[in-house]
């Protein structure tokens, strides 16, 4: 009896330690939502659906701002909650269907499955908004992002559909920073 009970034990450590390795392989340890490598393969398969039946869906990657500046004023533990606390929001704001993912650092990005350029826009606004209100330990959070559509009558590749979100995310975060600085010389 001993005998099988410690085969059943280590059988059951091994089934769990597979199962960890399996999460951790597609989903980020400080976030809980999907990682990179997990995300990318998401992508993939959601750009060969879209094309199989010709349907529309958005990608949006997000930057959260200022973000160096919160883990070098206040620490890195702080950082990790600002993280946690913002893929939480990602996650409660976005229809069970979408997809959140973790993709590096303060980095992350959102598909809005069956969803047209308009109504990325409308939901990244609602979400904004709903960060707007909220602070992490009295500190405010704010985000950039860019939205690529992705058309199923479009031979978009998952490389190119990344490169045209981060791109627009980017150009949207410099408008934001120079708008800031034209308020900032109005005030003097």
């Amino acid at each position: 009896m001993n005998l099988i009970k410690s085969e059943l034990q280590i059988a059951l450590k091994n089934a769990f330690a597979q199962n960890k390795l399996k999460y951790l392989a597609n989903f980020d340890e400080l976030t809980g939502v999907m990682n990179r490598r997990r995300f990318n393969k998401e992508l993939s398969f959601q750009i060969e659906k879209a094309k199989q039946e010709r349907r529309t869906f958005c990608l949006v990657m997000i930057d959260l701002d200022n973000f160096k500046k919160i883990n070098d004023t206040y620490g890195h533990n702080f950082g990790d909650k600002v993280l946690r606390f913002f893929s939480h929001l990602l996650e409660s704001s976005i229809d069970k269907s979408d997809i959140v993912a973790r993709l590096s650092g303060d980095e992350f990005a959102i598909l809005f499955l069956n969803c047209s350029m308009d109504e990325a826009k409308k939901k990244m606004a609602r979400i904004n908004e709903i960060v707007s209100c909220k602070k992490v330990d009295e500190v405010a959070i704010s985000f950039s992002y860019g939205i690529c559509e992705v058309e199923g009558c479009n031979s978009i590749t998952c490389t190119e559909a990344l490169i045209l979100a981060d791109v627009d995310m980017y150009n949207n975060k410099k408008l934001k920073k120079l708008k800031g600085s034209l308020n900032d010389k109005r005030i003097i």
